[in-house]
């Protein structure tokens, strides 16, 4: 699972959070990663639920937890089609072709699932609603846990190795989760399952939870008093 490092007071036991605000974005995309040839195809900016289109049409349903475990938090994001079609089918035919912000024109092979609205909040343009970790936080190397689920029932998991993205910390907020995922349509799994054959994606990211300044001192002096008991 991709590990991140956040300024917070490690807990002792296992607590369930959750925002009531996230900004979810889903593109059309070139390929895999390839953000830089993408379109929009539906968004919600106000809480998990159901993305729409310019039109107001469902298009996706999103969701997302955060579970302190001890020193660490697992977070879960899921991105689910409407109506149990595949991701690929969920692409209508007159949009496979699609437009890129400089104009140019490419063909549909993925999408692109941005939780926390992360190329607008985190670089600090517009509002900043990712998912509150209540502390702030850095990338690190690591990896992500995905599961994608099929509508004969089968899922298939897998953990794939994740780069950081960089933050700029003067700008964004940094006591919110800001992620990026995609899923390309022609990703194969064994069994002649596709990427784009599946009806549900969900994703885990593992942050580490390391004391903030402000609790450090306090351990601090917490260990300071326990050293004059025992004096």
């Amino acid at each position: 699972m991709k590990m991140y490092l956040i300024g917070a007071a490690a807990l002792s036991t296992t607590v369930t959070m959750a925002t009531a605000e996230i900004e979810f974005v889903a593109n059309f995309s070139q390929g895999y990663n390839e953000g830089f040839a993408t379109a929009l195809m539906a968004s919600d900016y106000d809480a998990d639920g159901t993305a729409t289109d310019y039109s107001g049409n469902a298009r996706l349903s999103h969701s997302h937890s955060t579970q302190l475990n001890g020193s660490n938090m697992d977070i879960t994001m899921r991105v689910d089609t409407i109506g149990g079609v595949s991701f690929r089918e969920s692409v209508m035919s007159w949009e496979q072709t699609q437009y890129s912000w400089d104009g140019t024109e490419f063909q549909v092979g993925s999408l692109q699932f941005d939780f926390g609205n992360y190329f607008l909040g985190q670089y600090g343009i517009g509002s900043q609603n990712g998912i509150d970790v209540g502390s702030e936080w850095e990338d690190q190397d690591g990896t992500t846990a995905v599961t994608y689920f099929f509508a004969d029932g089968v899922s298939r998991s897998y953990v794939v190795d994740t780069a950081p993205q960089q933050i700029y910390q003067a700008a964004a907020d940094l006591t919110e989760f800001f992620t990026v995922y995609g899923l390309i349509f022609d990703g194969s799994y064994e069994d002649d399952y596709v990427h784009g054959d599946a009806i549900a994606i969900e994703i885990t990211e593992t942050v580490a939870l390391v004391p903030a300044p402000g609790a450090l001192a306090l351990l601090g002096l917490g260990g300071l008093a326990a050293r004059r008991r025992r004096g």
